[in-house]
């Protein structure tokens, strides 16, 4: 095994968790992959990858398999519905409901009903990059959209420049692993920072039916209409700061 994993859940409310496995080096793979300077480490990174994608195939089926997955807020079959949104909203959503009501409505007023930054590339290349979809129940159907950075087999690989702070992205890495087991059975998320300095290589993340209910209950509540923000660190950076009262 050249990986060595330490697991922790992250909490979300009074019941809900994600269970997040850190992945770190050992002793051999320190002296062989981490290089200085980022072009460097995002090389040996994607070689990394390449030579251990089976070995997190396999844990990635193992893990997810223990979970509860089977959830009445997901729908693969065609469903009518009236709106359709980015799996980034996730991202907006975990980090304040008003930024996600912003987002929302900024999605709205797009001709491009599939989401112009779920359309970015990368600065790293691997595995096959392709769009899916699902439906997902939040009061009413609302058909989600999503680009992740590669997909080979049933691994969805996420490339990031947040290292440590990855609370925020756990709601799109789960929803991501979803998508993906329309095709392929045991899907979990591996998020993985681009930039050198830390001591874990990415994060495996393992989805499950109760987080689903989570995000169900935060989205309806904001497609519902009025809510209410909080100030926090990502207020200084929000897109939306010169029109949030918690920007300012």
């Amino acid at each position: 095994m050249t990986f060595l994993m330490r697991r922790y859940v992250e909490r979300f409310g009074d019941y809900y968790g994600v269970t997040v496995y850190h992945l770190y080096p050992d002793q051999p793979m320190q002296e062989e992959f981490l290089g200085t300077g980022s072009i460097s480490y995002q090389r040996r990174l994607v070689e990394l990858l390449e030579r251990e994608i089976s070995w997190l195939s396999y844990q990635s089926r193992t893990l997810t398999l223990k979970e509860h997955l089977s959830s009445p807020k997901i729908r693969y079959r065609d469903t009518r519905y009236r709106l359709s949104l980015p799996a980034r909203i996730f991202d907006d959503l975990l980090v304040c409901r008003l930024r996600s009501r912003f987002a929302i409505e900024r999605v709205k007023a797009l001709e491009d009903p599939r989401m112009e930054y779920e359309r970015r590339e990368g600065d790293v290349r691997f595995g096959e990059r392709r769009r899916m979809e699902l439906y997902f129940y939040a009061g009413e159907w609302v058909r989600i959209v999503g680009i992740p950075d590669a997909i080979i087999n049933n691994v969805v690989i996420e490339f990031t420049i947040t290292r440590q702070n990855i609370r925020h992205i756990l709601g799109r890495a789960v929803i991501y692993a979803y998508m993906c087991m329309r095709e392929n059975t045991g899907c979990a998320t591996l998020i993985v920072p681009t930039t050198g300095g830390g001591d874990e290589v990415g994060y495996l993340v393992i989805p499950n039916s109760g987080f689903l209910e989570y995000l169900s209950n935060e989205l309806a509540e904001v497609l519902k209409g009025e809510v209410e923000g909080l100030r926090n660190p990502f207020c200084k950076s929000c897109l939306y700061r010169n029109v949030c009262p918690y920007g300012l």
